[in-house]
């Protein structure tokens, strides 16, 4: 994706957030994709690209087709990329460390059925010289 400035928050608006937690529920139990859009770290929009199952060959194509459509049309408004973690802890796995690139922000997004309700648990995360590291999310 486009390129970023370092940040220690992602400011996440309510719309975006839920936006993200229906598309994560809708997908399950398959994974979906998706950027984020807005302006500095501020999270206005997510919009998902792909449902897929976890690395699948064909869904990361997919997806990736998708991404560099979406960077044509959105430009320097897409400051990062989200996708769900069904059944799984909202941690970066190997892949998604591998798949990062210098400057990106990930949102991931932990999602299950409970009981009575979905639950979600979000974490962010932006790799910066190699390194990733983990933001912390203001809700907005």
């Amino acid at each position: 994706m486009g390129t970023r400035r370092k940040t220690d928050c992602l400011r996440i608006y309510q719309m975006a957030r839920r936006a993200v937690e229906y598309q994560a529920a809708e997908a399950f139990p398959l994974e979906v994709g998706g950027f984020l859009a807005g302006f500095d770290s501020h999270v206005l929009a997510a919009v998902a690209i792909t449902k897929y199952r976890c690395r699948s060959q064909t869904g990361l194509e997919a997806y990736g087709e998708s991404t560099a459509r979406a960077e044509e049309v959105f430009g320097d408004a897409i400051l990062g990329e989200f996708h769900s973690h069904p059944n799984t802890p909202a941690a970066l796995s190997k892949h998604d460390m591998d798949y990062m690139d210098d400057d990106d922000i990930e949102w991931v997004v932990s999602v299950w059925h409970g009981k009575r309700k979905w639950r979600f648990i979000h974490q962010a995360y932006q790799k910066i010289d190699g390194k990733t590291r983990r933001l912390k999310i203001e809700w907005v």
